[in-house]
């Protein structure tokens, strides 16, 4: 039997699709939010009055989005059915003042997020993506998805005694990417850069949120490609989920005894102490 009659990919293309499409929290949930849209979903603010009609309706604050479906006949007893969720992972966020380098390189103050495998970070091509605050109070989505930073591993000859000793990684002095070469540190060079990129003038940035990513795109692994490797799993997996068990009850025409409610949280990763 073929792989393709053995495995219906429908649900793990399009998982990987969303995979590819949420490199940061806010990016995650602009691309959920786009899918709920599609399937009569509409956007409501927290600061306004909200019905409780048919329909479904979603809220966002930053990294976070709360979404649901309100069923016909629906009372204000019935109660919720909620899958909950967070959109960030463990990864290498940039710090207030990002410039930074040594013995003729450039690299990007880094700090670490979450737990993450700091091991697994090395060697990898990695780009950048995030929020960008404007001065106006404005804000957009910046998302380089090439090959841009780097954090280098010690060729074995500087390190001797890693065959021996394992590999001892030091947050501070061992994780901070290169994305250049140059004996000056030039303040202000990595938004400036970002600003190109993301189209915007330039001085027009006052404030960030950027992470590393890794560029390489979630893919089938093994004899029959049954095995799905990506990044952000933890936990992008139960936003992707929740987002299309919801899309799905909405457009189905089924009759529902409960309100469906997806809840997907940013910050988790760093104990859930934010106001999103």
């Amino acid at each position: 039997m073929s792989a393709a009659s053995r495995f219906d990919r429908g649900h793990t293309d399009d998982l990987m699709s969303f995979l590819a499409a949420g490199p940061s929290p806010y990016h995650a949930v602009a691309e959920t939010a786009e899918r709920l849209e599609k399937a009569g979903f509409r956007q409501v603010a927290e600061t306004d009055a909200w019905d409780g009609t048919h329909g479904g309706r979603y809220v966002l604050r930053g990294g976070a989005i709360v979404a649901w479906y309100v069923p016909e006949g629906a009372e204000p007893h019935t109660p919720f059915h909620i899958v909950g969720a967070h959109t960030d992972s463990p990864s290498l966020r940039v710090k207030p003042r990002p410039d930074s380098g040594a013995h003729g390189w450039r690299q990007v103050a880094v700090e670490i997020y979450g737990g993450p495998l700091l091991n697994s970070w090395l060697d990898r091509d990695l780009g950048l993506a995030g929020r960008l605050t404007l001065r106006d109070g404005s804000s957009v989505l910046v998302n380089v998805d090439r090959p841009l930073l780097r954090v280098p591993q010690l060729a074995i000859h500087l390190d001797r005694s890693v065959g021996a000793e394992g590999l001892k990684l030091d947050k501070q002095r061992h994780m901070q990417p290169v994305w250049g070469l140059g004996d000056d540190v030039l303040e202000g060079d990595l938004i400036a850069f970002l600003e190109q990129e993301a189209g915007l003038a330039a001085g027009s940035v006052a404030g960030w949120d950027l992470m590393a990513h890794p560029v390489e795109p979630p893919a089938y692994l093994g004899r029959d490609r049954e095995l799905v490797a990506g990044p952000r799993m933890d936990n992008l997996l139960s936003v992707h989920a929740g987002a299309a068990a919801l899309a799905a009850v909405a457009t189905s025409g089924a009759p529902l005894t409960r309100i469906p409610v997806l809840a997907a949280f940013d910050h988790e990763e760093n104990g859930s102490q934010s106001d999103t």
